[in-house]
């Protein structure tokens, strides 16, 4: 239930609580739509969600998440996630992120520790 937690506070924009919800050793791939990987780590992580929350703010968009797939591998919790955003007139954009996230025991709670991103796939 930890991408629970996460969802909820990322549809907040609480960064701070998104913060407490990722593992300091989290390890992140983004590629991107002209096909180029970026490797992430928490502090890199935490910088694009920061920007990504103020842009969301800033044009009034929420967020909206589309859990596809949910399972379990020994302790750890694996989510397939579509992200996109929309308007307060419920129009949504043409652009998603699909997210594979992994959670896992990190220290006194579950944390983020995988997450493998690729962005600007359809939003269908």
């Amino acid at each position: 239930m930890a991408h629970v937690h996460l969802l909820a506070a990322w549809q907040h924009n609480d960064i701070d609580k998104i913060k407490q919800l990722i593992s300091k050793r989290v390890h992140v791939f983004l590629t991107k739509e002209n096909g180029v990987t970026i490797e992430m780590n928490y502090e890199t992580l935490i910088a694009l969600m920061q920007q990504a929350i103020e842009v969301a703010k800033k044009n009034d968009w929420d967020w909206q998440f589309d859990v596809m797939h949910k399972t379990e591998r020994e302790s750890e919790n694996i989510v397939v996630i579509k992200i996109s955003m929309s308007s307060g007139n419920f129009e949504s954009s043409e652009k998603a992120r699909l997210c594979i996230l992994t959670f896992d025991d990190d220290g006194d709670a579950r944390r983020l520790i995988h997450a493998y991103i690729e962005d600007n796939v359809t939003n269908n």
